[in-house]
């Protein structure tokens, strides 16, 4: 990835030669996607909850919507460790 900014002393800057419309326009995609793992997180929240009040704890579905709420969990938990 060529980055567009440089960090200075707990800032950023564009960086040298850097168009600041595509800059924005790349941290736009950022925030994007981070707002789309977020409502897919809450998505899968929901279809788990669904599942246990169903009492389906053991089928296949319920398992994986677990496995994607905890790839999805992590994805969003390293996202905020660096922009909050």
């Amino acid at each position: 990835m060529d980055r567009m900014t440089v960090k200075t002393n707990k800032t950023y800057e564009l960086a040298g030669g850097a168009d600041e419309k595509k800059a924005v326009e790349r941290l736009g995609r950022y925030e994007d996607m981070y707002a789309a793992a977020l409502e897919e997180l809450e998505k899968t929240a929901e279809k788990l909850e669904r599942l246990k009040a169903e009492n389906k704890t053991k089928t296949v579905a319920f398992r994986q919507l677990l496995g994607d709420k905890l790839r999805l969990t992590e994805i969003v938990g390293r996202i905020e460790l660096w922009i909050k």
